[in-house]
């Protein structure tokens, strides 16, 4: 949704898949889509918590 970001965003829906984590380089990264409202990050957050600590 575009009300989870505070600035930018996407033209169609998307998902945050935190079972598929992986690490990048920054240099391959080509541009950002937006920045996250930190409600939406805190969320992330306590997933990523939950799936470790299950």
């Amino acid at each position: 949704m575009q009300s989870d970001f505070e600035v930018g965003g996407f033209h169609m829906n998307s998902f945050i898949r935190p079972q598929r984590l992986f690490t990048m380089d920054k240099i391959l990264v080509r541009y950002s889509a937006g920045k996250l409202c930190k409600s939406k990050i805190k969320e992330v957050e306590n997933t990523l918590i939950r799936i470790f600590t299950s």
